[in-house]
């Protein structure tokens, strides 16, 4: 009845990687707070946290510390700012369910060869251990660290497609879905992979009341970045098994197409 929702589903565009792989606890990191936060102010309805686009979005550059304590201080506010938007929620007792859905391929990126690939890895690990040998700024050390990352992954992806082997594991995530489902005046995109921002945000400008959940229907095994992370390099960009930015284009294209 009016006030007391049956579910609650969250669409929050960040990385829930407040906790870094030091830390040995199994957590639901932020997303986890802002859930036992809802429960411990009486919504006792399931709560579905939904990743948005947050290929580019993530709380080690603005976080003081990777704690359980930093964790729960920004899920709790993530809960307050669900109770806030509750008070102006308006209420339906019946809505028209849709949904539609399109798939669409992709193609691989171009990998450089093993050896060149080996080389960047060295580089990376220098370049990180030096950031901390020197007590740099913690975000740049955790960003050099996720470089380190990117630079590894590349490595094993470039000898998967050395060896033949990256075009059939390709192949296996393909088609990509869109799906598109309304609820009453809602509409929620569903894509798979990780996306960078600017993609959800070009789709959300075309449709009002639309939001875009992100790693849906199967997996694109890493990121969908924009031209300048591509020009850029760097982790995302990086560990991308498909084609930049040409498929997160092709997929807000799309998107927008099942919109209208």
């Amino acid at each position: 009845h009016e006030g007391n929702p049956i579910a609650l589903m969250l669409v929050c565009s960040m990385h829930p990687t407040v906790l870094h792989e030091d830390s040995t606890l199994i957590s639901g990191d932020f997303p986890g707070a802002a859930r036992a936060f809802l429960k411990a102010k009486g919504y006792s309805c399931p709560i579905i946290h939904h990743s948005g686009a947050s290929g580019n979005q993530s709380p080690r550059h603005v976080i003081p510390d990777t704690t359980f304590a930093e964790a729960t201080r920004i899920g709790e506010e993530l809960g307050a700012s669900v109770v806030d938007a509750l008070q102006s929620v308006e209420w339906h007792r019946e809505v028209e369910i849709e949904s539609r859905n399109a798939e669409v391929d992709l193609d691989l990126r171009t990998f450089p060869n093993a050896d060149e690939s080996k080389d960047a890895v060295i580089a990376a690990r220098e370049r990180f251990e030096t950031l901390k040998a020197n007590h740099a700024p913690r975000t740049e050390v955790r960003t050099a660290e996720c470089d380190v990352f990117g630079a590894e992954e590349t490595f094993t992806l470039a000898q998967a497609a050395d060896d033949g082997a990256l075009e059939d594991f390709a192949a296996r995530c393909m088609p990509a879905e869109i799906q598109c489902v309304t609820i009453g005046p809602w509409t929620y995109v569903a894509l798979p992979g990780e996306f960078f921002v600017e993609f959800a945000l070009e789709i959300e400008s075309a449709s009002p009341d639309t939001f875009v959940i992100t790693m849906a229907n199967g997996e694109l095994q890493g990121y969908i970045v924009t031209q300048e992370a591509v020009d850029e390099g760097g982790y995302e960009a990086s560990n991308a098994l498909f084609k930049s930015p040409e498929s997160g284009e092709k997929i807000v294209r799309t998107a927008i197409e099942l919109l209208q």
